[in-house]
């Protein structure tokens, strides 16, 4: 739906955004930092209209995401990745960095419990 934010993934229901469902995916502050820019530059897109995702069934990003990533201080990589496209976007340099260490620290210091599982893994028995 045009102007509206909501769950642009297959299985999510009304209110499962997408750091909910790729949130599993993050081991630190930082990552969990990109994650959320990473859906801010998807929520500008779908507010302003703008199709960021490959005419394949929004299989991957294109460029017009890649721009959007920019806004809030992420850059994509310098050539499409085969199977994700533009999708790898990260926050490069010290000043996009510094922006958000607050942020990440403070994440880091909370030491949630799906991300302290995650970042130590296991050891074998």
């Amino acid at each position: 739906m045009a102007g509206t934010v909501g769950p642009q993934w297959p299985g999510c229901g009304p209110g499962a955004g997408a750091v909910r469902g790729r949130g599993a995916a993050v081991s630190w502050g930082r990552a969990v930092v990109e994650v959320m820019l990473h859906d801010a530059a998807r929520a500008l897109a779908t507010r302003r209209d703008i199709k960021d995702t490959s005419a394949a069934g929004n299989r991957y990003h294109n460029k017009r995401f890649v721009a959007r990533a920019g806004e809030p201080g992420l850059r994509g990589p310098d050539v499409p990745e085969k199977v994700t496209g533009w999708s790898d976007c990260t926050l490069t340099g010290q000043a996009a960095y510094d922006a958000y260490a607050d942020v990440a620290a403070g994440i880091d210091r909370a030491q949630l419990p799906f991300l302290v599982g995650l970042a130590t893994p296991a050891r074998p028995g």
